[in-house]
This record gives structure tokens, sequence and C-alpha cells, in this order.
């Protein structure tokens, strides 16, 4: 029975499930069995229900979700808090701000440097309120906002992207293979397939272009960093949530590309608009796409001004938040103590899946640590003016959120944090 196995067995047969528990319209086989989805069930046979299905919840312990206070891991605060601020103050960075939280309480904060450096304007310290663009852990509340999405809808993570596309996208036949849970974790077979460099497949545009091509079934299944998957992501939100008709014409005669831009524009308002509603307001938080004149700044190694702000809202979905340290762990409290976004098995699975976050490593799951997952950002110019962040739900629920404004030489913040957070876990 499932409920005999070890713990570390049944993490092995989650991450590798055909498709998810909650997630899936047939969660119960006909005699009232749960169930995993398997071949039969594949995108080929999914379909669109306008209203959650009517299942039970699990009647087995939730994956990794360890209560039992006498060996429940948890965080060494007082080690993590001191090793942590050695690390940050020793780095010669522009500055850095991090806070951890546990269910609602601060454990400790760490704030140094400046997040803005005269003679930029509005020169400041860091603190824990002063917003930065979060990169890549943008991909973070995108999943939150997908995960909700195919809750509230019924939808199957294992459908196939081509039904939630823009039905003028020639999709090529390796690409149909490709389904939600393939973006969401990155494993969709996306490789850097011409210029462009780390952000190939960044925009809508190349999003298009990597769906038409298709994918080398070698790559499918195999997880590989590509931003292009949380673009896809963003276009299939805005059908999905019904926003936007994917049958859908905006043509006009003398503009050829007026139609893929106006789907361009038209799915990252209905983006940003669906977020801010069902991911931010529940965490008591207002953000944008787009810098405002007070917000932190990038700076090169040489920490002198002129500072540098993007405005990279083409990438919304992928990348272009600005949150600040408390914001974000708001959001992450949100969606991992309570059940404001979605309920608090749903969200705690989805992680599990490794939904939004950097490929998961096998110490991060070990019974030695049960649970932590962790999404990094980055963020650079011609200039080597950098942002880069780090955000992580460790065990015993503990929260945590780094932000550093320039390169740390021969290192970067999600490799410090990984490292003195893997020793002072116990």
């Amino acid at each position: 029975m499932i409920e005999n196995r070890k713990s570390s067995e049944l993490r092995k047969t989650f991450r590798s499930a055909q498709a998810s528990k909650f997630l899936s319209k047939h969660h119960l086989t006909p005699e009232g069995i749960d169930r995993y989805l398997d071949a039969r069930d594949t995108f080929d046979t999914a379909t669109i229900v306008s209203t959650p299905p009517n299942v039970k919840e699990p009647d087995f312990p939730i994956v990794g979700a360890n209560t039992d206070p006498k060996t429940r891991r948890t965080v060494n605060d007082s080690n993590f808090e001191a090793d942590m601020s050695a690390a940050l103050s020793g780095l010669g960075v522009a500055g850095y701000s991090m806070r951890v939280r546990r269910r609602g309480q601060t454990v400790f904060t760490l704030n140094g440097g400046s997040a803005r450096i005269s003679p930029d304007s509005d020169a400041k310290n860091w603190d824990t309120t002063i917003k930065m663009h979060v990169a890549s852990v943008s991909k973070l509340v995108t999943s939150m906002a997908v995960t909700k999405l195919l809750l509230d809808k019924g939808i199957d993570v294992d459908t196939s992207i081509t039904n939630f596309l823009p039905r003028h996208f020639r999709v090529a036949p390796t690409s149909r293979q490709i389904t939600l849970r393939h973006l969401l974790t990155m494993t969709s077979g996306f490789r850097q397939i011409q210029y462009g460099g780390l952000n190939d497949g960044y925009t809508y545009y190349d999003f298009k272009q990597y769906v038409e091509r298709g994918v080398d079934p070698a790559n499918f299944g195999q997880w590989s960093y590509h931003n292009g998957n949380f673009i896809g992501l963003r276009i299939a939100m805005a059908v999905m949530s019904g926003m936007i008709d994917p049958n859908a014409e905006f043509g006009v005669p003398e503009d050829p590309d007026a139609h893929d831009t106006l789907w361009d524009a038209l799915s990252v308002d209905d983006y940003v608009k669906y977020v801010s509603r069902n991911i931010l307001r529940p965490a008591s938080v207002t953000a944008k796409i787009h810098p405002a004149d007070e917000d932190s700044l990038a700076y090169s190694a040489s920490l002198r001004a002129p500072g540098w702000k993007a405005d990279p809202w083409l990438g919304a979905g992928t990348d272009a938040w600005w949150f600040s340290v408390d914001e974000i762990l708001s959001i992450m409290s949100a969606y991992w103590d309570g059940d404001g976004i979605v309920r608090k098995s749903a969200s705690h699975q989805a992680l599990r899946y490794n939904f939004g976050l950097d490929d998961t490593k096998e110490w991060q799951l070990s019974d030695g640590v049960q649970d932590c997952f962790m999404k990094s950002g980055y963020w650079s110019d011609g200039m080597s003016r950098t942002q880069q962040c780090s955000v992580t739900f460790a065990p015993n629920d503990t929260l945590i959120a780094v932000f550093v404004n320039s390169p740390i030489a021969s290192t970067n913040i999600p490799s410090i944090v990984e490292r003195h957070l893997q020793a002072n876990i116990s």
C-alpha cells in the first residue's frame, strides 16, 4: 500500500508521476480509487471543464509534509543568520537586503549598502521595502497563477499546450506533445537553436518560432532552463482564463504584423491583471512590471553611478515583476501558509512537482531535509550592471528572500544561500 512506503520512495513516485494528483480530472477510477494518469489519459483525450472536478482529498499523507515535532526538520536560525551576515557583508557589493520569516513572523533581517548610489537621484540605503526587478523569480509567481487557473477551471496539467495557443500558430508535430506540465517544469525540449544567447525564446515572437519549428525528440522531457517556457504559459493563461478567444483575429490590412503584436500586448495585459487580482491581492501586495523612480538600481562591480533599471515587460511571465523583499515573502506566505491563493495541499504539491522552480537537487528532498524549494533571478545589461535574488521555501515553514544589486565575483546569491542553508538544516 502507498501509505506504507518510505517517504523517500513516495517522493520519487510523485516526482516521476505521469500526471498531477490534484489537477487531474481523472483523479479517481470508476470504483473511486486514487490513481495516476496513464498513457490513455494524455493530451489527445484531455478536455476542459468549466468547474473543478468533484474529487476527494487524498486519503494518504501529503508527500514530504512531516508534521511530527520529534522528527520535523528546521533551520538553525542563529547559525544561519551569522553565516549569511558574514557572507553578505564580505561580498563587496553595492548593497543587499535579506529577510527570513516563519509563519508570518520575522526571524531575522540583514540590510547593507545602497539601493541607489549618489549621484543617482534619491540615493538610499537598502531596506526590505525597496523594490527590485526580481527577474526569473517572476516564473515562480507565474506558476502560482497557472496552478490556480488549472484548479479553478478543472484543466488537466498534462493537456497539450496547443489547446491554449492562438489558432494561427502553425504548431509543429513535435511541439504538440508539449503539455502545460512540461512548460511549468522546463522539460519541454526547448533549446537554444539560433541567435539570442541565454534570452533566446524570451519574447512572444521567439516562443512562436520555437513552437512552429518543433523540438528535438531526444530533448523532450529533459530539464533545460529556457525562458520561452514561461512566455508560453503567459500566452496560454490568456486563453485558459477566457480573456482571449484562441480564434481571435486582430489583423490590420496595412500591417501584417499587427495580429501578433496585439496578441502579445493583450496577453501581457491579461497576465498582469490576473496575477494582480488572484496572486498579489490575497497577499496584500501591489506591484507592477515596470520600474518606478524610487526603485533600486543595478550597478556594475565598480559600484559607481549611474545605475540602471530594466523595463523588460515584453518578457512578462518569465521576468518583469518588481517586488520588495517584504512583498515577495508575503506572496510566498500566502501561497505556502494559507488557502488564500489555492488550498495549501495543492500549493505544496505544485512545489514538489517543481512548478516554477530551479531544478530541484536531491538534497532538497532528502529525508534529512524533507522540503526545500528554491528559485533564483538574475538580470544584467551590457555593462554588467546586475540585479540578482534568491527566494526559498525552507523546512519548518521558513521563507527566505535575498536581493543584491551588483555582481558577485566568481559566485552568485543562489549558491551562497544554498551552501549556508544546507549547512544549517537539522
